[in-house]
């Protein structure tokens, strides 16, 4: 009788410990994350701009690399064994400039407006398998003129200077990823379906 009573008693703190604990913790997240799935889209239409440019509701990403193609794309050496392409001087990822426009995403965008969040960054293909893909996914690092790493809070999700563009073309719902990420603790903050799938991206 004892043990049962002892039994009952560690069941019942637990339950208490489960119910209450969240109400303790703080929000891990200090800035308001940005849903626009969840947000009212402006109900007026998007006036097109004067040079005919690109119109959105979404975020647009613009990643500026003068030119030079993206290193990480696989590639076959002389002996077939599979390796990625480089950089001009040898390094895996190259400087680029990247400017977000609508980093609320709150009101309709135009790709010649100025940018809310602008960095220089280091860029590269990511992945395995993935890398084959049409849609590449892509490792961003964003650094400051010294080339140190320059922490930045995109979209509403917290400031962090590496980020991810990931391009889930055999998942294109996004939902497998959704679900691992509910699963998981303590990962880097991500949109849900809004990152990479839905922004207007521009890569030049």
């Amino acid at each position: 009788m004892k043990y049962k009573i002892i039994g009952f008693t560690c069941c019942f703190a637990v339950i208490l410990i489960a119910v209450f604990a969240p109400l303790l913790c703080r929000d891990y997240r200090e800035t308001e994350r940005i849903h626009q799935h969840e947000q009212e889209i402006p109900q007026e239409p998007c006036t097109d701009p004067a040079d005919g440019g690109l119109c959105t509701y979404l975020p647009i990403v613009k990643i500026d690399t003068d030119g030079v193609v993206i290193p990480g794309r696989p590639i076959k050496d002389d002996g077939n064994n599979r390796i990625y392409t480089r950089a001009a001087d040898g390094e895996t990822t190259i400087a680029a400039q990247m400017d977000i426009i609508g980093n609320d995403s709150k009101e309709y965008h135009h790709a010649n407006e100025t940018a809310d969040v602008s960095s220089a960054i280091r860029i590269r293909m990511r992945g395995n398998s993935s890398r084959e893909f049409d849609k590449p996914s892509y490792d961003i690092r964003l650094v400051d003129k010294k080339g140190e790493n320059n922490p930045l809070s995109i979209m509403g999700m917290d400031a962090h200077h590496e980020w991810v563009l990931y391009g889930p073309w055999l998942d294109k719902t996004a939902q497998g990823d959704r679900q691992g990420r509910n699963r998981a603790a303590g990962k880097p903050s991500a949109h849900d379906d809004e990152l990479y799938p839905l922004i207007r991206m521009v890569i030049r």
